[in-house]
Protein backbone atom coordinates (compact mmCIF):
# COMPACT_ATOMS: atom_id res chain seq x y z
CA UNK A 1 0.00 0.00 0.00
CA UNK A 2 2.58 2.21 0.94
CA UNK A 3 4.74 1.79 -2.51
CA UNK A 4 1.57 2.33 -4.24
CA UNK A 5 0.19 6.25 -2.50
CA UNK A 6 4.02 6.77 -3.75
CA UNK A 7 3.63 6.15 -7.20
CA UNK A 8 0.68 8.19 -8.02
CA UNK A 9 2.80 11.47 -7.70
CA UNK A 10 5.09 9.65 -10.07
CA UNK A 11 2.62 8.63 -12.57
CA UNK A 12 1.28 12.01 -12.50
CA UNK A 13 4.18 14.23 -13.15
CA UNK A 14 5.12 12.19 -16.31
CA UNK A 15 1.38 12.04 -17.65
CA UNK A 16 1.81 16.15 -17.71
CA UNK A 17 5.31 15.83 -18.96
CA UNK A 18 4.27 14.22 -22.06
CA UNK A 19 0.72 16.63 -22.71
CA UNK A 20 3.34 19.25 -22.66
CA UNK A 21 5.46 18.30 -25.17
CA UNK A 22 2.84 17.28 -27.10
CA UNK A 23 1.50 20.38 -27.59
CA UNK A 24 5.14 22.32 -28.32
CA UNK A 25 5.01 24.56 -31.06
CA UNK A 26 7.43 25.23 -34.25
CA UNK A 27 6.79 27.58 -37.34
CA UNK A 28 6.42 25.54 -40.00
CA UNK A 29 6.59 26.63 -43.90
CA UNK A 30 3.17 28.73 -43.93
CA UNK A 31 4.77 31.73 -45.04
CA UNK A 32 2.25 34.38 -47.22
CA UNK A 33 4.54 37.32 -46.06
CA UNK A 34 1.88 40.35 -46.59
CA UNK A 35 3.52 43.76 -47.04
CA UNK A 36 1.49 44.81 -43.85
CA UNK A 37 -0.37 44.21 -40.50
CA UNK A 38 -3.06 41.18 -40.72
CA UNK A 39 -6.17 41.93 -38.02
CA UNK A 40 -8.10 38.59 -39.30
CA UNK A 41 -7.95 35.39 -40.43
CA UNK A 42 -10.70 32.84 -41.53
CA UNK A 43 -10.44 29.28 -42.59
CA UNK A 44 -12.43 28.57 -46.13
CA UNK A 45 -14.16 24.44 -45.72
CA UNK A 46 -10.84 23.97 -48.97
CA UNK A 47 -8.60 24.69 -46.77
CA UNK A 48 -8.09 28.26 -47.85
CA UNK A 49 -7.48 31.30 -45.71
CA UNK A 50 -8.45 34.63 -46.24
CA UNK A 51 -6.65 37.77 -44.30
CA UNK A 52 -7.61 41.05 -43.74
CA UNK A 53 -5.75 43.77 -42.66
CA UNK A 54 -4.02 47.10 -43.63
CA UNK A 55 -1.82 45.16 -46.42
CA UNK A 56 -1.47 46.29 -49.71
CA UNK A 57 -0.31 43.08 -50.80
CA UNK A 58 2.66 40.68 -50.48
CA UNK A 59 6.05 41.15 -50.20
CA UNK A 60 7.36 40.08 -53.66
CA UNK A 61 4.12 39.56 -55.05
CA UNK A 62 1.02 41.01 -56.56
CA UNK A 63 -0.65 43.76 -54.93
CA UNK A 64 -3.69 42.77 -53.19
CA UNK A 65 -5.89 45.91 -50.63
CA UNK A 66 -6.48 44.46 -47.37
CA UNK A 67 -8.12 41.60 -48.10
CA UNK A 68 -6.46 38.07 -49.71
CA UNK A 69 -6.44 34.70 -50.09
CA UNK A 70 -4.31 32.37 -49.64
CA UNK A 71 -3.72 28.27 -50.24
CA UNK A 72 -3.24 26.37 -47.46
CA UNK A 73 0.68 25.71 -47.78
CA UNK A 74 0.77 29.71 -47.80
CA UNK A 75 1.06 30.47 -51.45
CA UNK A 76 -1.09 33.31 -52.88
CA UNK A 77 -4.45 32.51 -54.50
CA UNK A 78 -4.17 34.57 -57.64
CA UNK A 79 -8.00 33.61 -58.58
CA UNK A 80 -8.98 35.72 -55.69
CA UNK A 81 -8.44 39.68 -56.52
CA UNK A 82 -11.41 40.92 -54.44
CA UNK A 83 -10.05 44.28 -52.47
CA UNK A 84 -11.36 46.77 -50.42
CA UNK A 85 -10.14 50.55 -50.43
CA UNK A 86 -9.52 50.71 -46.48
CA UNK A 87 -8.91 48.13 -43.49
CA UNK A 88 -10.57 45.25 -43.14
CA UNK A 89 -10.42 44.34 -39.23
CA UNK A 90 -13.09 41.29 -39.09
CA UNK A 91 -13.97 38.23 -41.08
CA UNK A 92 -16.95 35.31 -40.30
CA UNK A 93 -18.10 32.79 -42.55
CA UNK A 94 -21.34 31.73 -42.90
CA UNK A 95 -22.77 28.17 -43.41
CA UNK A 96 -23.94 28.58 -47.17
CA UNK A 97 -19.90 29.77 -47.56
CA UNK A 98 -20.48 33.30 -47.46
CA UNK A 99 -17.97 35.91 -45.95
CA UNK A 100 -18.82 38.99 -43.88
CA UNK A 101 -16.46 41.87 -44.16
CA UNK A 102 -16.32 44.13 -41.66
CA UNK A 103 -13.83 47.66 -41.34
CA UNK A 104 -13.18 51.21 -42.15
CA UNK A 105 -13.52 50.65 -45.98
CA UNK A 106 -16.13 52.98 -48.27
CA UNK A 107 -15.70 50.01 -51.41
CA UNK A 108 -15.96 46.43 -50.83
CA UNK A 109 -14.80 44.66 -54.74
CA UNK A 110 -15.65 48.03 -56.56
CA UNK A 111 -18.91 47.79 -54.81
CA UNK A 112 -20.33 51.33 -52.48
CA UNK A 113 -19.94 49.25 -49.23
CA UNK A 114 -19.88 51.29 -46.06
CA UNK A 115 -17.74 49.16 -43.22
CA UNK A 116 -19.52 46.07 -43.84
CA UNK A 117 -20.05 43.78 -46.80
CA UNK A 118 -20.20 40.64 -47.91
CA UNK A 119 -18.97 37.90 -50.57
CA UNK A 120 -20.18 35.13 -52.05
CA UNK A 121 -17.50 31.73 -51.50
CA UNK A 122 -15.96 32.52 -55.18
CA UNK A 123 -14.76 36.02 -53.82
CA UNK A 124 -17.57 38.03 -55.87
CA UNK A 125 -19.22 40.84 -53.89
CA UNK A 126 -23.17 39.90 -52.31
CA UNK A 127 -24.69 42.52 -54.55
CA UNK A 128 -28.08 41.76 -52.18
CA UNK A 129 -26.25 42.71 -48.82
CA UNK A 130 -25.67 46.38 -48.20
CA UNK A 131 -26.55 47.13 -44.99
CA UNK A 132 -23.96 49.63 -44.02
CA UNK A 133 -22.52 50.92 -40.80
CA UNK A 134 -22.33 54.64 -39.55
CA UNK A 135 -18.28 54.12 -38.38
CA UNK A 136 -16.40 51.51 -38.57
CA UNK A 137 -17.20 47.97 -38.00
CA UNK A 138 -13.88 45.98 -35.60
CA UNK A 139 -15.65 42.76 -34.90
CA UNK A 140 -18.10 40.29 -36.11
CA UNK A 141 -19.84 37.00 -34.67
CA UNK A 142 -22.25 34.38 -36.12
CA UNK A 143 -24.68 33.19 -34.01
CA UNK A 144 -25.79 29.33 -33.88
CA UNK A 145 -29.44 31.22 -35.70
CA UNK A 146 -27.49 32.56 -38.24
CA UNK A 147 -27.92 36.45 -37.06
CA UNK A 148 -24.62 38.19 -36.77
CA UNK A 149 -23.61 40.58 -34.20
CA UNK A 150 -21.51 43.87 -35.12
CA UNK A 151 -19.06 45.40 -33.03
CA UNK A 152 -17.32 48.76 -33.82
CA UNK A 153 -17.27 52.32 -33.89
CA UNK A 154 -19.88 53.25 -35.03
CA UNK A 155 -23.36 55.63 -34.47
CA UNK A 156 -26.46 53.56 -36.95
CA UNK A 157 -26.48 50.14 -38.56
CA UNK A 158 -28.38 48.63 -41.42
CA UNK A 159 -30.17 52.66 -41.18
CA UNK A 160 -31.15 52.14 -37.59
CA UNK A 161 -29.45 53.95 -34.28
CA UNK A 162 -26.70 51.10 -32.94
CA UNK A 163 -24.16 52.68 -30.93
CA UNK A 164 -21.17 50.14 -30.99
CA UNK A 165 -22.82 47.30 -31.28
CA UNK A 166 -25.91 45.30 -32.85
CA UNK A 167 -27.06 42.43 -34.63
CA UNK A 168 -28.28 41.74 -38.11
CA UNK A 169 -30.77 39.08 -39.42
CA UNK A 170 -30.57 37.56 -42.64
CA UNK A 171 -33.13 36.23 -44.94
CA UNK A 172 -31.82 32.71 -46.37
CA UNK A 173 -30.56 33.03 -50.26
CA UNK A 174 -31.97 30.39 -52.45
CA UNK A 175 -30.85 29.13 -55.63
CA UNK A 176 -34.08 27.09 -57.07
CA UNK A 177 -33.94 24.75 -59.16
CA UNK A 178 -37.39 24.47 -60.16
CA UNK A 179 -40.72 24.82 -59.21
CA UNK A 180 -43.61 23.07 -60.25
CA UNK A 181 -47.53 23.43 -59.63
CA UNK A 182 -50.35 25.03 -61.46
CA UNK A 183 -47.76 28.32 -62.69
CA UNK A 184 -46.25 25.21 -64.63
CA UNK A 185 -42.25 25.18 -64.63
CA UNK A 186 -40.15 27.62 -63.46
CA UNK A 187 -37.09 28.20 -65.39
CA UNK A 188 -34.44 31.29 -65.28
CA UNK A 189 -36.38 32.35 -68.92
CA UNK A 190 -39.88 32.66 -67.40
CA UNK A 191 -41.73 35.89 -67.26
CA UNK A 192 -42.97 37.64 -63.88
CA UNK A 193 -45.90 35.29 -62.55
CA UNK A 194 -47.40 34.66 -58.98
CA UNK A 195 -49.31 31.12 -57.97
CA UNK A 196 -48.58 28.46 -56.08
CA UNK A 197 -46.47 25.56 -56.48
CA UNK A 198 -46.72 21.65 -55.69
CA UNK A 199 -42.66 21.60 -54.96
CA UNK A 200 -39.53 23.03 -55.09
CA UNK A 201 -36.18 21.87 -55.40
CA UNK A 202 -33.06 23.95 -54.81
CA UNK A 203 -30.72 25.08 -52.18
CA UNK A 204 -30.67 27.37 -49.16
CA UNK A 205 -28.63 27.71 -46.13
CA UNK A 206 -30.49 25.34 -43.77
CA UNK A 207 -31.29 23.18 -46.35
CA UNK A 208 -29.87 19.87 -48.31
CA UNK A 209 -28.81 21.34 -52.20
CA UNK A 210 -31.74 18.71 -53.44
CA UNK A 211 -34.08 19.04 -50.88
CA UNK A 212 -37.79 19.47 -51.72
CA UNK A 213 -40.26 21.32 -50.41
CA UNK A 214 -44.21 20.80 -51.09
CA UNK A 215 -47.03 22.87 -51.26
CA UNK A 216 -46.99 26.78 -50.99
CA UNK A 217 -47.34 30.56 -52.66
CA UNK A 218 -44.45 32.27 -54.49
CA UNK A 219 -44.22 35.92 -55.98
CA UNK A 220 -41.52 36.15 -58.60
CA UNK A 221 -40.23 38.95 -60.64
CA UNK A 222 -38.40 39.03 -63.82
CA UNK A 223 -34.49 40.42 -63.90
CA UNK A 224 -31.45 38.87 -64.62
CA UNK A 225 -31.62 36.08 -64.00
CA UNK A 226 -35.23 36.20 -62.33
CA UNK A 227 -35.86 36.49 -58.91
CA UNK A 228 -38.20 34.64 -56.03
CA UNK A 229 -39.34 37.73 -54.30
CA UNK A 230 -41.08 35.81 -51.82
CA UNK A 231 -41.47 32.44 -50.85
CA UNK A 232 -44.50 30.94 -48.89
CA UNK A 233 -44.16 27.22 -47.39
CA UNK A 234 -47.43 25.86 -46.41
Amino acid sequence: MQRSLFAWPLLTLITLSLVRTAYSQTADSFNPNPNDVVYSLAVQPNGKVLLGGFFTGYIGGQPQNHLGRVNSDGSVDTSFVTGADALVNALALQPDGAIMVGGAFGTLGGQSRSGLGRLNGNGTVDLSFNPGAGGVVQCLALQADEKILVGGGFSTLAGQPRVNLGRLTLTARWTVVSIRGPIAEYSPSSPSRTGKFWSVAGSAPWLEPTATILAGSMAMAQSTPPSIQALTIL
